[in-house]
């Protein structure tokens, strides 16, 4: 007879609130909320990708719809929308506004 192996893995979600120690990012932000970039967490052609579509430190944006499976994020920045891939947005660190 052959036993089940019990899986203990957790999962969490992308739009779910950050634990303790964890930064907040775009992924974290309801539609509507306003945030300040912190910081790009992306090296290579990724990061120089966000910072060249204007996602530097400082600048102010507003999320302001998501897809209806939650992918992607279409956010509002000096003055322009953006649309950005879960897997982008989590790599924009941001401090509600």
């Amino acid at each position: 007879m052959m036993q089940q192996a019990s899986s203990t893995a957790s999962i969490s979600s992308p739009h779910a609130a950050p634990r303790g120690g964890e930064h907040l990012t775009i992924t974290s932000l309801a539609p509507g909320q306003r945030a300040h970039v912190r910081a790009v967490r992306a090296g290579g052609e990724l990061g120089r990708r966000l910072r060249d579509m204007g996602l530097m430190p400082g600048v102010e944006l507003a999320v302001l719809r998501r897809a209806p499976l939650g992918d992607p994020i279409a956010v509002t920045l000096d003055g322009y929308d953006l649309s950005l891939r879960c897997a982008e947005a989590a790599q924009v660190v941001v401090e509600p506004a």
